[in-house]
């Protein structure tokens, strides 16, 4: 069975003077950023404040 790789997503390098790259395939930069900190910017889910509200007047 043949095992098609592509060669933009390998990211070793033979030489180790060169630095690999960090961020292989179609994203930049700023995709990996938008992805990362989309995880907490995103607005919470209406299911989320109200368990929040419930745990938060038991603590009460």
């Amino acid at each position: 069975m043949q095992v098609n790789t592509l060669s933009y997503l390998d990211n070793t390098g033979d030489d180790p003077a060169v630095r690999a790259r960090l961020v292989v395939g179609d994203n930049d930069f700023h995709s990996v950023t938008e992805q990362v900190c989309g995880v907490v910017e995103r607005p919470q889910p209406r299911i989320w404040w109200v368990v929040f509200a419930i745990s938060s007047s038991l603590t009460l």
